[in-house]
C-alpha cells in the first residue's frame, strides 16, 4: 500500500484554504487539514502519516482517532517534525512506496537520497480538494437524464 508522509504544518502554512483557519486557532488548522484527509481516505486505498510539530492537542479538540489508514504523530516539543519525518523514511522497508509531502528542501533532499517519492504541498492539496463530482464513484453513477425522465421526476415530486 502506498504511504504518504505529511509535513503537516508545512502544508497548512503553504495552502491559503488551510492557513486561514490559523486565524481562529492552531487546532482549527489541524482539524481542517484532517477533514480533507479523511474525505480523501474514504475513496482511496492509501495510508497517511500526518506529522505535526509539538505536543498533542488538548483533549477537547475533536481530532479523529487513528485508523489503519491514518496515523497522527506529534514530534514532542521542543523537537520539530523534520527529524521524525526523516526517521520514518529511514525506517520504512519499501522506500519506493513512500510519498513525502512537503516544500521543505532539507527533507526533500533527504527523501530523494533515500529513493522516496516527492509531492509538493500544492499538488497534494489539489488531490485532497478534488471535487467529489470528479471522483470515480460519481462518474459511475452520474449521468444526464432524458427529457422524459426529467418530466417523470418532476411529476413524482409535485413540480410542474
Amino acid at each position: 500500500m502506498n504511504k504518504y508522509l505529511i509535513d503537516a504544518y508545512n502544508l497548512i502554512h503553504a495552502i491559503p484554504e488551510l492557513k486561514k483557519y490559523l486565524d481562529e486557532s492552531l487546532e482549527a488548522g489541524r482539524e481542517e487539514l484532517l477533514r480533507y484527509i479523511n474525505n480523501y481516505l474514504a475513496g482511496h486505498q492509501v495510508e497517511m502519516v500526518v506529522v505535526f510539530d509539538g505536543s498533542e492537542p488538548p483533549i477537547e479538540v475533536d481530532t479523529p482517532h487513528p485508523t489503519k489508514e491514518l496515523t497522527i504523530r506529534y514530534s514532542q516539543a521542543p523537537f520539530k517534525a523534520d527529524p521524525m519525518l526523516k526517521n520514518l523514511i529511514r525506517s520504512e522497508g519499501n522506500k519506493k512506496s513512500i510519498t513525502l509531502v512537503t516544500d521543505d528542501m532539507d527533507i526533500v533532499r533527504f527523501a530523494k537520497m533515500n529513493h522516496a517519492k516527492m509531492l509538493s504541498t500544492k499538488a497534494f492539496f489539489n488531490l485532497l480538494a478534488k471535487p467529489f463530482r470528479e471522483q470515480d464513484i460519481y462518474k459511475k453513477y452520474d449521468r444526464d437524464m432524458s427529457a422524459d425522465e426529467l418530466d417523470e421526476w418532476m411529476k413524482l415530486f409535485g413540480e410542474k
